[in-house]
């Protein structure tokens, strides 16, 4: 009997390891089929997710995300603008105040840039993205973040009842770290399909809304 016991778990633990596999296999082909993808039409808001800084100087990655929201604006896809995220360290500036500043530098009116300085992660953001979007009357907007992440913004943005209409931007990362954030997307999905984005986000920082 013991033996047969042993011999059952094999088989199930066999059985769960390429069960999460496959999972995690279509996940990512997922991720990056969404992300290839842009759904755009006319909305009044425009969502620019937040990215790291170097001070008062976004990133690389965090300026094509921007110079691809301007763009859009430039096309008349939209007619306000929302910059995102929180300070990365205590007392510092805000991604989204460091965003708006570079959007004013590309020409965009500062009366059409609303800051959304809070959140730590994507969850929390988007958390705050909601309310704000809903004061604006609406519950429709254009997110522009990286291709690895446009799947989860949409996804989480979905939950809070909002309508995404993607337009990922052009990622200027070198091949090897690109697939290094597909997998960590990968893994946050695989994960949220199981306890759900908000509790990740309870977990990672200890707070959420």
């Amino acid at each position: 009997m013991i033996g047969l016991g042993i011999k059952l778990f094999k088989y199930f633990l066999v059985f769960v390891l390429i069960s999460a596999a496959v999972i995690f296999s279509a996940n990512l082909y997922h991720i990056y089929n969404f992300g290839s993808k842009s759904t755009l039409t006319f909305t009044p808001v425009e969502v620019v997710m937040g990215s790291s800084i170097a001070g008062s100087v976004p990133s690389t990655d965090f300026k094509a995300r921007l110079d691809h929201s301007a763009y859009l604006y430039q096309k008349h896809y939209c007619n306000i603008i929302v910059t995102t995220g929180g300070p990365e360290i205590i007392g510092g500036p805000a991604e989204a105040s460091v965003a708006k500043s570079y959007l004013i530098g590309l020409g965009i009116p500062s009366g059409n840039i609303v800051e959304v300085a809070t959140g730590a992660d994507t969850y929390q953001s988007l958390v705050a993205v909601k309310s704000v979007v809903a004061q604006m009357g609406t519950n429709r907007a254009i997110f522009v973040t990286d291709p690895f992440h446009a799947l989860r913004v949409s996804e989480i943005a979905s939950q809070l009842g909002m309508t995404d209409f993607s337009s990922p931007d052009v990622t200027p990362l070198g091949s090897a770290t690109t697939f290094t954030y597909y997998l960590r997307e990968d893994v946050a999905i695989s994960g949220a399909q199981i306890v759900g984005f908000k509790f990740l986000s309870l977990l990672e920082h200890g707070s959420g809304q």
